[in-house]
């Protein structure tokens, strides 16, 4: 019921192949790198990619090789949802805990289909329960 949404305004696309790679973990067990976590973000704990730490936030799905969080392109590329787990509201009860998106590690994830790199822009927010709320 609940995703992070990422869209492009401007002339980009999200490159399907480059997500589905940032948003894996490259072997069964490894920690994500593209994305990490704080479920409880007093300053005691570094954010994390541990599996079980990510699994807490977000739906993730196995390729018998790797796991990778669920994500859904549409919008005509435009829009990148990243699916929340069923039961992160009873998992992540701390009002500061954090997901953090190494876009840095994105490579060649966003395409352009005209203009410049300077007309496009990366828009966040979150959709739950058909509420949404973006940054």
């Amino acid at each position: 019921n609940g995703f992070i949404v990422l869209e492009i305004q401007g002339e980009g696309q999200f490159n399907d192949a480059e997500i589905r790679q940032w948003l894996s973990n490259g072997f069964w067990r490894r920690p994500f790198t593209g994305l990490l976590v704080n479920p409880n973000d007093h300053g005691n704990f570094a954010n994390s990619g541990e599996v079980n730490d990510v699994r807490k936030f977000f739906k993730i799905i196995s390729d018998g090789t790797q796991l990778t969080i669920v994500h859904t392109i549409d919008s005509n590329g435009k829009r990148l949802r990243l699916a929340l787990a069923s039961d992160v509201e009873e998992t992540i009860n701390f009002a500061d805990a954090e997901v953090e998106l190494k876009l840095s590690l994105a490579n060649q994830a966003f395409k352009l289909t005209s203009g410049s790199q300077g007309t496009v822009a990366l828009t966040a927010g979150a959709l739950w329960n058909a509420s949404y709320t973006a940054d």
